[in-house]
């Protein structure tokens, strides 16, 4: 009732500062009961040393944990260390008083910014100039081969001018053990042009048809259909040894990065195992990204649908790359369906938690978990030392894995069109990026493959406006905590940090002065 009298008196412009003293002074309600907070403690202790238990085990070289050990482990059949329905209400209300108490302060906070976002999110062409004129500050959770947008497309394949091998096509993106499929017929229009044919031999309308395949369709599809691009980019992007496609991918990506107000990006990457790789790769960033005026680096990517041995031998290999400030840190993706977080990252994860145990690496930790699947991927990925989260959806089916979220102050990597896109939510209005920014996460937006999305940033925070009722102070911390959140050292932080308050300060400015 108070934020409903507060918000019926600044729309009629009647609100007066005695009144607004007298709200902004009101002490927060939300407690949890002593005896639960109690049982938290326990419950977060005993899992924490199952967690010092798995990288002492799996990361010396043992074997995996099952399933069912680790599940003993945490406790999770006994009722000491489990919820009982009444408490997790309780825990359920606590937090829904939380995200209502920060929705409050934030109202509070936005009637000082002047920057009234419930009239820009009203007027479509107003949401979209602000969008585009906001500055952004860093993307966390991206993919090279995902990025290139319809530009980038037409440069990467006139350059390359691509060999089409149509059987091999056929075989990748139809084949039932493949990571990706496509839709029946959708590569049919190249038959008639036989099993061999260079891109350039095709008609102008079939080169855009294929120019086309590298952005997923309209509509929402199946996590398979949309690795089915990647496989698709991979056969093409790659079939010319004469031309390397990488650094047209990473100019075009940089350019339109910067254009949308995006001043730092992580990238997840596949990684070579060969000493020299690090350099090879800082010798072709560098450039581009000073071009550019973007802050780039790298995160080792580990495919979590591969043998967990050989994910174990190629953190090992990780480890053994001469030290730079390039790769910051390690990330596993891919399919999460059938490829649960303990059974397919406890390999990488361990080793790599007990190499920097023993000071022999500063290497950071994100991952993939809670897009799809056993909803017990976003707790065990915390557990395995992740600092952020990409998707982290379901984390709010856990009320238990979240609120250790809370207390971590965890970060989650948010793609807003990637979910609504791949049917990870069925409304972007459901989404619960928001009300773990209220509960204290540090939320950051990214595009995770905006290539192959048609989408950019830009999309993004569009979506944000309209899918909820966000103020400007909170999407000002989301922005700053993409920056805060980021793996880059300390100094450069600091820099970054410094640019973006700067370019803050001048739009809201300028934003103010035209509105």
């Amino acid at each position: 009732m108070i934020m409903q009298c507060i918000m019926s008196l600044t729309s009629r412009g009647l609100l007066v500062a005695g009144l607004f003293l007298t709200l902004t002074s009101q002490a927060d309600a939300a407690t949890l009961p002593a005896p639960l907070n109690a049982k938290l403690e326990r419950i977060y202790q005993r899992w924490d040393e199952a967690a010092a238990s798995l990288v002492d085990q799996v990361g010396n070289g043992g074997a995996p944990i099952a399933r069912a050990d680790w599940e003993r482990m945490l406790g999770s059949d006994e009722t000491a260390f489990t919820l009982t329905p009444a408490e997790r209400r309780s825990l359920e209300r606590y937090h829904s008083d939380l995200i209502t108490e920060a929705r409050a302060r934030a109202l509070r906070a936005s009637l000082s910014t002047q920057i009234d976002l419930d009239t820009v999110r009203a007027d479509g062409g107003l949401a979209s100039r602000f969008c585009t004129d906001l500055p952004k500050g860093g993307m966390l959770h991206l993919h090279p081969w995902g990025t290139l947008s319809t530009t980038g497309v037409e440069r990467v394949v006139g350059a390359v001018n691509p060999e089409i091998d149509l059987g091999r096509l056929q075989r990748i993106l139809y084949g039932p053990n493949e990571p990706g499929n496509f839709y029946p017929g959708e590569i049919d229009f190249l038959t008639p042009f036989g099993q061999k044919f260079r891109y350039s031999a095709l008609p102008v309308a079939d080169q855009r048809k294929v120019r086309s395949l590298f952005h997923l369709p309209s509509g929402t599809h199946s996590f398979k259909r949309f690795m089915g691009v990647f496989s698709f980019v991979s056969a093409l992007v790659f079939s010319n040894p004469q031309v390397d496609p990488e650094p047209i991918m990473w100019d075009q990506f940089l350019r339109d990065a910067r254009s949308s107000n995006v001043t730092y990006v992580e990238m997840t990457q596949n990684f070579k195992r060969y000493p020299a790789w690090p350099e090879e790769q800082r010798r072709l960033l560098e450039p581009i990204a000073a071009h550019w005026g973007v802050t780039v680096k790298l995160l080792a990517a580990f495919n979590r649908m591969g043998n967990p041995e050989r994910n174990r031998d190629a953190a090992n290999k990780l480890l053994e790359l001469p030290a730079t400030d390039l790769i910051v840190g390690a990330n596993l993706l891919a399919d999460e369906t059938e490829h649960p977080t303990l059974e397919r990252g406890q390999t990488v994860y361990a080793t790599l938690a007990h190499a920097r145990g023993q000071g022999r690496t500063n290497l950071r930790f994100t991952q993939h978990a809670g897009e799809l699947g056993d909803p017990r991927n976003a707790r065990d990925a915390i557990l395995m030392g992740s600092e952020r989260l990409g998707h982290a959806v379901k984390l709010r089916d856990d009320a238990l894995a979240l609120e250790l979220a809370r207390r971590r102050r965890l970060a989650v990597e948010t793609n807003l069109e990637s979910n609504i896109r791949l049917g990870i939510v069925a409304d972007l209005r459901e989404h619960p990026f928001l009300d773990f920014h209220r509960l204290g996460l540090p939320v950051s937006l990214s595009t995770d493959d905006e290539g192959m999305f048609r989408s950019n940033i830009i999309t993004e925070c569009r979506h944000a406006l309209a899918a909820t009722d966000i103020q400007y102070s909170e999407l000002r911390e989301i922005i700053a905590d993409s920056i805060r959140t980021s793996f880059a050292d300390e100094s450069t932080q600091a820099r970054l940090a410094g640019e973006l308050d700067a370019s803050l300060a001048r739009f809201e400015r300028e934003w103010q002065a035209a509105h």
